[in-house]
């Protein structure tokens, strides 16, 4: 059996209630504007997700709500890859203690709850099901019931819609209000505003505080609604925020303030380049983490790409850089410490924390977020580059530093970390390349 059709005649819950009445078994696949989600359904109850079952998104997931730390989840994305392609990664994490049944199931009930929810606030799209006699899911830990979820959908429309209109979206960053501690005397907050309030810092922007409470996008939105409502908050242009950790800009560059590091953005930074110039660098450089050395890497490329280029980008490189990382960090904020000055990425206050408590829990989980915001950080750059100066002239000036100046450095605390590898995993690729 198949239906389809338009939502324009047939909402989600009215769809959905179809399926759970008739404890239907197959894929419910929904698309609008770009945007796609296929619900696995059996026997009338939720069961999995497209989005859920892949499995970086899964494991990010877990890692955003520091259940997990990111080195086990690379540990095990290579088992499963390598000994066990036919096991799913919430069963591995379980079987090697790396989190609790509980914990896993919880976390995979929210998820699949706010994916159903949001799919109820879409008007327009199609819809197609896909009957299906039996769905093949193995160790399932979530069947979420569909009247109950109908509900509670319904019912979050409308304040959802409000808290949209009220936070502007995601990318606003929450600060603290000027206020009187005489006026809010009597000030009383729900468990779940104060949980969200210990993560406004002014850095922060909304999204990136959803990711961190482990709450939920909707908890954490509408505890940020009510706060601004109590004008506990306010909310920050993030541009305003971006400019400000960049050094000697051009503050009267008015398309410099507004300028967004998108792909199609990035690719009209840069004029015409010079002749190819070769990475200058200081050899037997010696560093306390592995964060130093591929901060340090990621500094002598920048300098040595920026030296080809005839044109500056827009809002100069300062700016260009501190854009590229607030954008990166937004994703892993426990690298916040990690800042840009000038043309350089600045880690010692980041190296002087993990001085301190050693890299190991909780500060590994910082180290862990550095790295991979670095990774981040270096494929943006890598895309841009490459489509400026020419594939072959990043790769060299790149393969110059490998071959050159890293057999020459040493690192005290390489946590298991190689360079190589590192550029590896974080390369952008040509189409066609493996």
């Amino acid at each position: 059996m198949e239906l389809e059709g338009s939502l324009r005649a047939f909402s989600i819950p009215e769809i959905l209630q179809f399926l759970g009445q008739g404890q239907m078994t197959g894929v419910l696949m929904v698309r609008s504007d770009g945007k796609g989600v296929d619900l696995i359904i059996r026997e009338g109850r939720i069961v999995n997700s497209t989005n859920l079952n892949q499995t970086r998104r899964l494991g990010q997931m877990l890692v955003w709500a520091r259940l997990i730390h990111r080195s086990d989840l690379e540990e095990i994305l290579r088992e499963q890859s390598t000994t066990h392609p036919d096991r799913m990664i919430g069963q591995l994490l379980v079987e090697h203690d790396l989190i609790t049944s509980d914990a896993l199931r919880e976390a995979i009930r929210l998820q699949l709850e706010e994916e159903v929810w949001e799919l109820i606030s879409w008007e327009s799209g199609e819809f197609r099901f896909e009957h299906r006699a039996e769905i093949e899911l193995m160790n399932v830990l979530v069947e979420l019931e569909i009247q109950p979820l109908i509900i509670k959908g319904t019912a979050r429309i409308d304040e959802w819609r409000t808290i949209i209109h009220n936070l502007k979206g995601n990318t606003g960053v929450p600060v603290f209000a000027p206020w009187n501690p005489e006026e809010r005397a009597n000030l009383k907050l729900t468990p779940f505003e104060w949980h969200v309030l210990s993560f406004v810092n002014g850095f922060f922007n909304i999204g990136s505080i959803a990711l961190r409470t482990g709450l939920g996008k909707f908890e954490t939105y509408s505890s940020l609604n009510s706060l601004l409502l109590k004008e506990i908050i306010s909310l920050k242009d993030p541009d305003a925020v971006a400019s400000s950790e960049s050094a000697g800009t051009d503050k009267g560059q008015k398309e410099a303030e507004t300028q967004r590091l998108s792909p199609g953005a990035r690719q009209g930074f840069f004029g015409k380049r010079r002749a190819e110039a070769t990475p200058e660098f200081q050899r037997g450089e010696k560093f306390a983490t592995s964060v130093g050395l591929v901060a340090r890497f990621l500094n002598l490329t920048l300098r040595t790409c920026f030296e080809q280029l005839d044109q500056k980008p827009v809002g100069g490189e300062n700016q260009f850089l501190a854009r590229a990382w607030y954008s990166v960090v937004m994703e892993c904020p426990m690298a916040d410490l990690i800042r840009t000055e000038g043309k350089n990425i600045e880690v010692r206050p980041l190296e002087a924390y993990l001085e301190m408590g050693g890299i190991a829990s909780p500060t590994l989980r910082v180290y862990e977020d550095a790295i991979e915001g670095l990774g981040k950080l270096y494929s943006m750059l890598a895309g841009t580059f490459q489509k400026r100066l020419g594939a072959k002239t990043f790769r060299r000036i790149v393969q110059t530093l490998v071959d050159e100046w890293l057999p020459t450095v040493e690192v005290e605390k390489r946590q298991r970390f190689d360079l190589r590898e590192f550029l590896s995993r974080w390369a952008v690729r040509e189409e066609g390349e493996q």
